[in-house]
Parts: structure tokens; sequence; C-alpha cells
């Protein structure tokens, strides 16, 4: 029979190693695309009997013209008549740069 210890490697090889490692962590974290916020999303919180009117706003301020100014606007109307039941009505109206406004929705 043949036994062989394991190899182990020189401390130099797990240097280089660890810093390639780090190197292409931070090159993977700085061409990451950063996120955006464009839209909410979250749980519907339900009390019957309440009424609630919701307005969100969004208005680009960008160096190219032909996304300066753009807005978007939603209102929303929300009644709960049961505790299992949320009824929505919801406008969007939109403009884009140089635009007039247009309801969407």
């Amino acid at each position: 029979m043949i036994f062989s210890a394991p190899i182990q490697p020189s401390p130099r090889f797990s240097v280089f190693v660890l810093g390639a490692a780090t190197i292409a962590g931070a090159l993977l974290l700085a061409t990451a695309p950063g996120a955006k916020a464009a839209h909410v999303i979250y749980s519907p919180n339900v009390h019957q009997g309440e009424m609630s009117l919701e307005y969100r706003a969004h208005r680009d301020i960008d160096s190219a013209a032909d996304k300066d100014g753009a807005q978007q606007h939603k209102l929303e109307l929300e009644y709960v008549p049961t505790a299992r039941w949320k009824t929505a009505v919801l406008a969007e109206w939109e403009q884009e740069p140089g635009g007039a406004f247009k309801a969407t929705e």
C-alpha cells in the first residue's frame, strides 16, 4: 500500500488565493447594478370599516433631455367593508418630458 500525507499549500500560495478572491469579489460588487425603487410593494393592512386616500408621485431629474421632467402620479381610494375584503379605485396619469399629462390607468 502507498500512503501519502496531505499536501499543505505554502503560506505564499494561500495569500495569493485570498488576494485573488478579494479582488474578484470587489470587481463583482463594483460592476453590480444599483437597486431601483420604481414601484411600491407592501402587504395589505386591512381593518374593517377603514377608508384611505393615497397619493404617490415620481418625477425624473436627469441630464438627458429625453428623461428630464417626466412625471408619474397615482391616486388611490381604498375602502375595507369587511375584515377580509379590501376595495380600491386607482387613477394614474403621466407626463413625458415636454409633453402633456395623459391618463394611463
